[in-house]
């Protein structure tokens, strides 16, 4: 019985120690010049300057950065103007019109630079004017 309670003892120590140091490395990466091989999530989300909300994602997938910029109007074609930046250079400059449901999304990958990567993401409805900004870093 002893021997039982003293290695549930030593799990629980290892598992308290080891535990919390693997989640944060995998959670922060490691930002040397050499992406970090675990998935990196950002998520932020907001309102636009009429009633439409934005919403955008970074994932680290391995050398690369996926983006993806949704915007939810609730109304069905609509045609919006989007402008995608990448550390202030634009990668996505285009059109976008919302589907059946009032929304759209756009889904582009960039190289995951050394140092912290900022992005930036507008869009503006061509017929109110409705501007959506959304800026994330990771």
């Amino acid at each position: 019985m002893r021997k039982v309670v003293l290695i549930c003892a030593v799990a629980l120590l290892v598992v308290g120690l080891i535990g919390p140091a693997a989640s944060a490395a995998t959670r922060h990466g490691t930002r040397t010049g050499v992406p970090t091989l675990a998935a990196t999530d950002v998520e932020r989300h907001g309102s636009c300057s009429g009633s439409s909300r934005w919403d955008l994602e970074l994932d680290t997938e391995g050398a690369r950065i996926e983006v993806d910029f949704e915007v939810d109007t609730a109304q069905a074609g609509t045609t919006w103007h989007v402008t995608l930046k990448h550390n202030g250079t634009a990668f996505f400059n285009g059109n976008r019109v919302t589907d059946h449901e009032g929304e759209f999304d756009v889904e582009r990958s960039t190289p995951n630079a050394s140092g912290t990567d900022y992005y930036r993401a507008r869009a503006t409805q061509a017929a109110s004017g409705e501007v959506c900004v959304g800026k994330a870093s990771i």
